[in-house]
């Protein structure tokens, strides 16, 4: 079954009060990660070419409020439970019980510290729809400012009033194939610690050969975007995408039943990174000097204090006023 998504919607299903001014949501589903993988978060999603749902998601199914629209005009609205319609329901989604100036958390990622002062480096997405972005770090909520944002390269860079214990250090070499290398990052909202997965580079490029990116195989969860790719030196080679999905699409199959010959791929997980390269270019234009990389490998108790110390959980808050708009586009 080929299923494609459509776009983000940012329904709110279930909300928790945390502060006066801010409140607890599920977040939006990340579109670069396959639907199955989708959990405790909203979005809007083509199923078979025949019908559309547009709600909460848990362990890739329908869970939580939602509804299904048929093509024949037919709809299924209410409470799900694992892929099933349990609970019917003629009320509305509630975005119109959300508050203008109130901020709620919509969604996160990852970021990693590049200096001394405080700058992080993580995903321009990450942070693009956010009214208020917050570090995660050892109890701390730090607020973060935006110092300068690549959004062709997907990069942005961030200072907070931190002074980090240890910071990544970015690689002056492109990765090589086979090279060996490590993830950080947080890969859902129920993680409080960071998580390190293992790899290989597998490929020199990116999605359409893009020679801004490469290709690794290391896992890749929702919420690990913007986190660091580094080698056994310790130094960054990279910068998490998440996953892009390669699969068939309605133009496909309008074409192949036209009798016309195309290329078809199967639906698959492509993990990528932004290379270390662009980071850099990204310093160099806000003025902030990168720190020498490491010249040796370095000793993995070493590496355990850098992925601790330097690695960040951000969480994106926005008002209900950007919701409701966001919403309606």
């Amino acid at each position: 079954m080929s299923m494609r998504i459509l776009f983000l919607a940012l329904s709110v299903c279930v909300a928790v009060l945390i502060s006066p001014s801010k409140v607890m949501a599920l977040t939006p589903c990340p579109l670069l990660d396959p639907p199955n993988s989708w959990t405790d978060c909203t979005a809007k999603l083509e199923v078979d070419l025949l019908s559309t749902y547009d709600g909460a998601f848990k362990n890739g199914k329908f869970h939580g409020f939602g509804t299904l629209t048929h093509n024949d005009g037919s709809i299924k609205k209410g409470y799900w439970k694992n892929g099933k319609l349990v609970r019917e329901s003629t009320g509305e989604s509630s975005f119109a019980s959300l508050k203008d100036d109130k901020l709620y958390l919509i969604g996160g990622g990852t970021g990693f510290a590049v200096s001394q002062s405080g700058h992080i480096v993580t995903n321009h997405h990450v942070m693009g729809d956010c009214d208020l972005v917050e570090a995660m770090h050892q109890g701390r909520e730090i607020e973060l400012s935006t110092v300068f944002v690549d959004k062709n390269n997907d990069l942005a860079l961030l200072k907070g009033d931190l002074k980090p214990a240890r910071i990544f250090k970015l690689s002056r070499q492109n990765p090589k194939l086979m090279e060996e290398i490590f993830v950080a990052g947080y890969p859902s909202a129920l993680n409080t610690t960071v998580k390190v997965t293992k790899g290989v580079v597998s490929s020199l490029t990116g999605s359409n050969d893009n020679l801004s990116e490469f290709q690794l195989d290391a896992a890749i969860n929702s919420g690990s975007s913007g986190g660091p790719v580094f080698n056994a030196k310790g130094n960054v080679v990279g910068v998490v995408v998440s996953a892009k999905l390669s699969e068939i699409t309605h133009e496909d199959l309008v074409k192949a039943s036209k009798g016309k010959r195309i290329r078809f791929e199967t639906t698959q997980s492509q993990n990528y990174g932004i290379k270390s390269s662009v980071v850099l270019s990204l310093l160099e234009s806000s003025g902030v000097e990168a720190a020498r990389p490491n010249k040796g490998n370095t000793p993995k108790g070493e590496l355990r204090k850098i992925i601790n110390n330097a690695t960040y959980e951000l969480k994106c808050w926005a008002s209900g006023k950007r919701i409701k708009a966001a919403e309606k586009r």
